[in-house]
């Protein structure tokens, strides 16, 4: 009878044990997961330090004859190492008969936000044709008639700075304009542009974001995106 009772008296001490260890178990786990999510709740807290940074965004077309990259040494399918490249490019710009900046927009913009810059034009061109004034007499007159056309240019960007130098850009840059025809009595040539992608890069590193080719020349999208500092 007094074996049972010690049996008894040791079971209840185990189990009151085994329950007090089970209970600093779970306050110590209850206290672990109540400081991680004070930790992230800080974290989440913590001020960005590029809060207050803003980036110039710069788009720059340029147009560069295909002779002109190939004497740039300049593979016309990209293979590696001849493959087109940014210093291949600015290269090329140093030949203003056969390479230039034909077009271009820059917007400043604040830290994870987004900007844009749109620009719209109507110009008229001047057409002047002959017309007979009289069957009889060959004398003739001027005709003057006035030809309008539009043009436009967008450039949108969201824009963060990822870490110290280092800038991510998501970009859509897109155009239309006419440009001069061979023969003056034809109408203007009519061309547009459309690019649009995201990227990262080191910061005011320009980049080649895009191009366009046919069988004389090649049209690129160059951009840079720079942090500023706070004192600009």
């Amino acid at each position: 009878m007094l074996r049972k009772k010690v049996m008894v008296v040791i079971l209840l001490v185990g189990f009151l044990g085994l329950s007090i260890t089970w209970g600093a178990d779970d306050r110590v786990q209850r206290v672990r997961d109540r400081s991680q999510v004070q930790a992230i709740s800080q974290e989440q807290q913590a001020p960005n330090p590029y809060e207050d940074t803003s980036i110039l965004a710069e788009a720059f077309v340029v147009r560069i004859s295909n002779e002109a990259l190939a004497e740039a040494g300049i593979n016309p399918i990209g293979q590696t190492p001849e493959g087109i490249s940014i210093l291949k490019v600015l290269w090329c710009l140093k030949d203003k008969e056969r390479a230039e900046v034909i077009s271009g927009a820059k917007v400043m913009v604040r830290n994870d936000d987004r900007s844009k810059s749109k620009n719209e034009k109507t110009f008229y061109i001047k057409r002047e044709s002959p017309i007979a004034i009289s069957k009889e007499a060959a004398v003739t007159k001027q005709s003057i008639t006035f030809e309008s056309y539009q043009s436009h240019k967008q450039f949108e960007i969201y824009a963060w700075v990822e870490e110290d130098n280092v800038v991510g850009l998501e970009y859509s840059y897109s155009e239309f304009g006419v440009s001069e025809n061979e023969d003056a009595v034809m109408p203007l040539n009519q061309f547009s542009y459309d690019w649009s992608g995201r990227l990262i890069s080191l910061s005011g590193k320009p980049m080649i974001a895009g191009a366009v080719q046919d069988e004389d020349e090649t049209i690129f999208l160059i951009l840079t995106a720079t942090v500023q500092d706070s004192d600009n």
